[in-house]
């Protein structure tokens, strides 16, 4: 085994470490296990994440999902401080000034398309700590690149070629945290893993009841919504989606899960609906704190969502899935079973392309599938 690029002497004599990533929700829910364990494994560590993408524009999708990330990573042990994403260059400025307070003695950024970007403030925040930068792939690391990286210490490049054909995104996060600081873990132990405070689990089960009333119901929980057009699925495939498993179980619950912006016109949509349609809906969005998202879930007996955090989050609350999704990075496509399905738009199609009868197929399917289980595991008991 070659030694991790950062010398086993320095990780053990560093005090403080600042990890940078341009990170979005699922992004951070992988990566968070594995720098969990390199914090497990070097206690008085203290870990900090930049993840401040650099645009320096005020689009509000990307400072709410700012936030969001900030939210939780205050809630996670593992990490102390954040610095999240900004809207003017000005305050970009500051936050390096910020973070040039702190004394770090490593760095890190991950491997991104814009490598340079974050070289350059990482030597404005700790010019003389141990830098270790992260590139996407061999092509964007040619002479000009290795000149704009040149006050790295170490650089980390990761390819396809490293791993195998079929790998998934904690390989890949695992890959970093080996090469970069010999962490070492099982392939059981990659597997993502969400802590709620007590308050937010009861606060859903309140809203539940409240939306649904005591009778008992399977609960459903929905989003057609993702981060670009041409990953969301249509109101109207959703709704009819609702239409067809309500009018096989009329006890169904649906949790039509949305963003703020989005709220009121899907209560719009879901109040026509509801004329000339018999099933129990309630619409959802997060309102004061992120973790009332993961929470919904945690309480759903099936979520049906396009490609977005969710899907990650069901998976790492163990919650049954069928996830649709346009073929791309298949990397991050959570791996099929029982429990887990995932439709794949064909060629370079929308996810709007897949059929609420192609979804419909596979929940019906799977709810069999895992009720037949059931059934099994009780006879054996």
């Amino acid at each position: 085994m070659t030694p991790p690029l950062i010398p086993a002497q320095r990780m053990s004599q560093a005090k403080r470490m600042l990890v940078m990533a341009p990170f979005a929700l699922g992004d951070f829910l992988y990566c968070k296990t594995f720098l969990a364990a390199l914090k497990q494994n070097n206690p008085e560590l203290i870990l900090d994440i930049w993840f401040d993408d650099g645009r320096n524009n005020q689009d509000a999708w990307r400072l709410s999902r700012s936030r969001i990330i900030e939210q939780w990573i205050e809630a996670e042990p593992a990490f102390e401080l954040a610095y999240g994403c900004c809207d003017f260059v000005e305050s970009q400025r500051a936050q390096i000034q910020r973070a040039a307070e702190q004394p770090y003695d490593l760095l890190l950024s991950l491997p991104n398309s814009k490598p340079w970007r974050y070289a350059k403030i990482a030597r404005q925040i700790a010019p003389e700590a141990f830098y270790v930068c992260g590139t996407a792939d061999n092509k964007s690391v040619g002479l000009w690149t290795r000149w704009q990286l040149r006050s790295a210490d170490a650089l980390y490049t990761l390819t396809d070629k490293m791993l195998p054909a079929e790998h998934h995104i904690t390989d890949r996060y695992y890959h970093l945290v080996s090469e970069v600081a010999g962490v070492e873990l099982s392939r059981a132990q990659y597997l993502p893993s969400m802590q709620l405070p007590e308050s937010y689990p009861i606060g859903a089960q309140q809203w539940l009841q409240e939306k649904f009333g005591e009778a008992p119901g399977t609960l459903f929980f929905l989003n057609h919504l993702s981060t670009a057009p041409r990953k969301n699925w249509q109101p109207e495939q959703m709704l009819e989606l609702v239409q067809r498993l309500a009018e096989a179980e009329p006890s169904r619950r649906f949790v039509l899960n949305v963003t703020g912006e989005h709220f009121e016109p899907m209560q719009a949509a879901v109040a026509e609906f509801l004329k000339s349609h018999q099933a129990r809906v309630a619409v959802f969005t997060v309102d004061q704190h992120f973790f009332e998202l993961p929470a919904m879930i945690s309480q759903a007996d099936f979520v049906v969502t396009v490609d977005t955090a969710i899907m990650h989050f069901a998976t790492a609350f163990g919650r049954p899935l069928v996830a649709m999704k346009r073929d791309k990075k298949s990397y991050w496509t959570p791996q099929a079973s029982a429990a887990s399905q995932v439709l794949v738009a064909k060629g370079n199609g929308a996810v709007s392309d897949i059929s609420v009868a192609d979804v419909l197929e596979t929940v019906n399917t799977m709810v069999r599938t895992l009720a037949l289980g059931q059934i099994a595991e009780h006879s054996e008991a």
